[in-house]
């Protein structure tokens, strides 16, 4: 088994000394050990590590869990939490991270052994989950197929992805229809989340439902699925979500959202119109009339859409480590509507790595531009 860089955070200095033996005598290597959660916190800005063996009741009452907590806002790392005190209560709080087991002290050497050695096939799995979702949600060609000339950024903040695009073609009606979804958590979760709504978005885009509509089955299907494990049909993981609809023949746009803000650019005005709808969450509970947003518009030449999920805005970077938020973004949006068709894909991914530079994303994105007036009427769907 290939060697593993091993971070101890435990207050009691014996323990941590022990844990130290056990992981040298396993082939592994121990890159540090904290009395405290603070030095951790420190310590991971900076470094990374194969996995953290985390004490839950640190001294000065300070608490592993949240420690943790606040050590996955700029790193990803898999952690074991070691405690005298295994209450229903620290294992619910556990399981918002990234936590690979929950033992009770002490534990033994098999035990660690044990766990670094599953380390190889969870990694394998999240490679394979990630091939998984590149194989069903659409990438930048066919994307580019149905929307000539569109900008699709997509970078996940992990490996796997709780962001994501659908895109299905409607025949008979002449009609695309599209979206995006933003699952509030991270990692394997939130893909899980992900994966299962795009494909109900799919099978909901054949049925020649409105957005509105398509939006409002697609929570229902969640939360009753969800009713099978829980009865309070209520996920952890919420899911945002825009759904559009364009209509070639009478040159016509509608948009269904819930969360997801959206950008118009008007040609004839030169005006960038920004539209955002604070609403329920997917899988929060049932939706009452009314309670997802509809807007249409006309749409001519030159006019652009620009949707995307709140990891752009909140992109940190810049002179000064700030995030991008919506006027960074619309000052983007500004410089590329002029560019030519061809480059402004590549402009805008252009100008997003430039802004974080070196800082480490802090959650999921996604961006489609497009102009609808550059769909060719004349071209069969």
């Amino acid at each position: 088994m290939k060697k593993k860089k091993v971070v101890i955070v435990e207050d009691e200095f014996l323990i941590s000394e022990l844990y130290r033996h056990y992981l040298i005598n396993l082939g592994h290597e121990v890159l540090a050990s904290f009395a405290n959660g603070t030095d951790a916190i420190a310590f991971f800005r900076e470094n990374t590590a194969d996995l953290v063996l985390m004490d839950v009741k640190l001294g000065n009452s300070e608490d592993g869990i949240d420690t943790m907590k606040k050590i996955h806002e700029f790193r990803d790392v898999p952690v074991v939490y070691i405690s005298g005190n295994t209450e229903d209560d620290n294992l619910k709080r556990a399981l918002d991270t990234e936590l690979m087991a929950f033992l009770s002290k002490p534990i033994a050497m098999d035990d660690l052994d044990n766990i670094l050695g599953s380390l190889k096939d969870i990694n394998s799995s999240i490679l394979y989950a990630e091939r998984i979702q590149r194989a069903i949600f659409p990438q930048r060609r066919e994307i580019a197929r149905i929307l000539p000339d569109a900008i699709f950024i997509n970078r996940p903040k992990h490996l796997v992805n709780g962001d994501f695009c659908f895109i299905a073609k409607n025949k008979t009606r002449n009609w695309i229809i599209a979206g995006i979804g933003d699952c509030a958590g991270h990692g394997v979760p939130a893909a899980l989340l992900s994966v299962m709504s795009h494909e109900m978005l799919r099978s909901l885009a054949r049925k020649n439902l409105e957005p509105q509509e398509i939006i409002r089955q697609l929570n229902r299907n969640i939360v009753r699925n969800l009713a099978r494990v829980d009865r309070s049909h209520k996920l952890r993981d919420y899911l945002d979500i825009l759904v559009f609809r364009i209509e070639v023949e009478v040159q016509k746009i509608t948009i269904a959202d819930i969360r997801i803000p959206f950008v118009r650019y008007v040609a004839a005005t030169d005006e960038l119109e920004w539209h955002q709808y604070e609403g329920p969450r997917i899988g929060g509970g049932f939706f009452l009339p009314g309670q997802v947003a509809l807007r249409s518009f006309q749409y001519k030449e030159g006019d652009f859409f620009f949707f995307f999920t709140d990891g752009v805005q909140e992109l940190q970077g810049g002179a000064k480590g700030s995030k991008l938020k919506k006027e960074g973004l619309l000052q983007a949006i500004r410089r590329i509507i002029d560019q030519d068709q061809s480059a402004r894909d590549i402009e805008f991914d252009m100008f997003l790595r430039k802004w974080q530079g070196g800082a480490v994303a802090s959650d999921d994105m996604i961006l489609l531009g497009f102009s609808p007036f550059n769909i060719q009427k004349q071209n069969k769907l």
